[in-house]
């Protein structure tokens, strides 16, 4: 069988999100063409900017 996987988690204060193709034969897994990359979070920072302006 073959599977395309995908996952994502944090790490270090990042989060990445990871995916492979995995092929299953003979009692074994074999994975190939694994990807990691990460995930960048474009409105974090806005939003923690905005909630330190004080009035």
């Amino acid at each position: 069988m073959i599977h395309h996987y995908i996952t994502h988690y944090a790490r270090d204060g990042k989060d990445y999100a990871e995916a492979w193709i995995q092929i299953d034969i003979f009692g074994k897994c074999f994975c190939l063409s694994k990807k990691r990359t990460i995930i960048e979070r474009l409105y974090a920072d806005k939003a923690r900017l905005s909630s330190n302006h004080c009035l």
